[in-house]
């Protein structure tokens, strides 16, 4: 009787697995920092309202709502705002990860082995160790879009190119994504 998983469930499973051991529990122990000590604070008193001028009135409008969504998501569940943003983290990383396996292989056209090494080595790119601060979850959350907008825009679809199109425009909350973009569209020409 043959009681190993077949190798399709392997490639879902081995990235999932990655970012949990490499991204979800380091973070998962280490508290907020830098600038997010001003969401800590919000969240401990249990009022967001100084972190309005902080945010909107500062144009950082994506970074409001996604703390703002943590917050609540922590009032009704009862889980921290801090373990709440590290799974957030989490699952972005991994939608990162996903976007890179999808544009690798359908794009890049990239081997399903060549791809799912591109998506892992986003999983354990060092960098997200520095994700530590809910301040920076706009930033990450902001590539993610930009790749997902990106994959939609290619689509053959007028309506999934238009959501596309309407997910760039909000990635641009961060501004270096106009030139990533830029930068998408112009690797694929020269592979085309």
């Amino acid at each position: 009787m043959h009681f190993l998983p077949d190798k399709n469930y392997l490639k879902v499973l081995t990235p999932i697995l990655v970012a949990i051991i490499f991204v979800f529990l380091p973070l998962y122990y280490l508290p907020d920092s830098w600038d997010g000590i001003i969401n800590q604070f919000a969240f401990d008193i249990q009022n967001l309202e100084g972190l309005i001028p902080t945010y909107l009135q500062s144009g950082w409008y994506i970074e409001y709502l996604i703390i703002h969504l943590i917050y609540n998501l922590s009032l009704i569940s009862h889980i921290s705002a801090n373990n709440l943003g590290d799974f957030f983290v989490l699952l972005v990383i991994l939608g990162i990860s996903f976007e890179t396996f999808k544009l690798g292989k359908c794009y890049f056209n990239l081997e399903n082995e060549w791809a799912l090494v591109a998506a892992l080595l986003v999983i354990v790119f060092p960098a997200w160790s520095a994700s530590i601060s809910s301040i920076l979850y706009v930033y990450i959350f902001c590539v993610w879009l930009v790749l997902l907008g990106y994959r939609l825009f290619l689509s053959k679809n007028l309506l999934i190119k238009f959501i596309g199109i309407l997910i760039i425009i909000s990635s641009f909350q961060l501004n270096s994504n106009f030139s990533f973009i830029i930068g998408l569209a112009l690797i694929d020409l020269i592979i085309l």
